[in-house]
């Protein structure tokens, strides 16, 4: 969980203190940290789910079984993706008119209900990959 915590924490520091400003243009000093904060809790709930190796509900006809195990980046793809469509769920006014007002951002990307999970699980996928080569998974990194 550690590496995974250290992953997104990097990736909360690269985006919500350094990116941020540059392609939304004037955020609050509540919204970077904010964004750093939600990716080094997207680390921690990767990290977590780097315990389930083995799907509970298809058996071995599960997309997402290789060997009876998870692939590594479609776990994490799947953690990623869900928390970032809550959390666009939960702020998507504020997001959306982001969106529409941001300086580097091509208004034609459209709703932010699709592209922030798909960000969010192309990062999940990434720290899943990194977390599990360095960490480990399954009962071992209990």
């Amino acid at each position: 969980m550690a590496v995974a915590k250290i992953m997104g924490m990097t990736v909360g520091v690269l985006g919500g203190l350094l990116v941020a400003p540059y392609l939304l243009g004037e955020v609050s000093a509540f919204f970077r940290w904010g964004i750093f904060a939600w990716h080094l809790t997207l680390g921690g709930i990767v990290g977590i789910f780097g315990v389930v190796t083995e799907c509970p509900h298809f058996g071995k006809h599960c997309p997402f079984h290789k060997n009876k195990k998870f692939r590594p980046f479609l776990r994490g793809a799947l953690a990623g993706a869900w928390l970032n469509f809550v959390i666009t769920l939960v702020a998507f006014e504020s997001i959306s008119e982001m969106f529409l007002f941001a300086e580097n951002i091509p208004v034609e990307l459209g709703n932010p209900l699709i592209w922030i999970p798909i960000v969010g699980a192309v990062i999940g996928g990434i720290v899943d990959i990194v977390a599990t080569r360095y960490g480990g998974e399954g009962k071992e990194i209990l």
